[in-house]
């Protein structure tokens, strides 16, 4: 079967603070900062049309580069916004695996940033982080 798709461009995820979040990226993970970035807003409240979310609504977002992956960081600004995280187990719960190849130092960069949430390694050898932006990781062990 022929498809008119041919592969990922980026993953975008929606993040509750993107300047804290563009930092932990860069400073924490490693990735590169990309020059797109930038706002999206419609002063004819086209945002609905767009992006399904309210007609006022705006949005800052910034890309990132690691390892050949492109990740989109965006942060809205609307009037029905929710402030909760969606859980791994809520419809639209969402998580960015990383791998690495040293789990336990991976662990201790990530565990020493404030509001981070390190889970307990599961059987397979993986591990989920919560971070303070809403965004949860996985570290996948290579």
């Amino acid at each position: 079967m022929s498809s008119p798709f041919t592969g990922v461009n980026h993953a975008g995820f929606v993040v509750s603070d993107l300047a804290a979040a563009s930092a932990f990226f860069v400073d924490v993970l490693g990735f590169d900062a990309l020059p797109r970035k930038g706002a999206t807003s419609d002063p004819d409240g086209r945002m609905t049309d767009w992006f399904g979310v309210d007609g006022g609504a705006a949005s800052r977002w910034a890309f990132f580069f690691l390892g050949g992956s492109v990740i989109e960081l965006m942060e809205w600004s609307a009037r029905d916004r929710n402030e909760t995280s969606p859980r791994n187990s809520d419809v639209g719960g969402r998580h960015l695996a990383l791998s690495t190849a040293n789990l336990d130092e991976a662990v201790a960069r990530i565990a020493a940033q404030p509001g981070v949430t390190v889970r307990e390694k599961t059987e397979t050898g993986f591990i989920y982080v919560a971070t303070p932006f809403g965004l949860e990781i996985q570290l996948m062990p290579s």
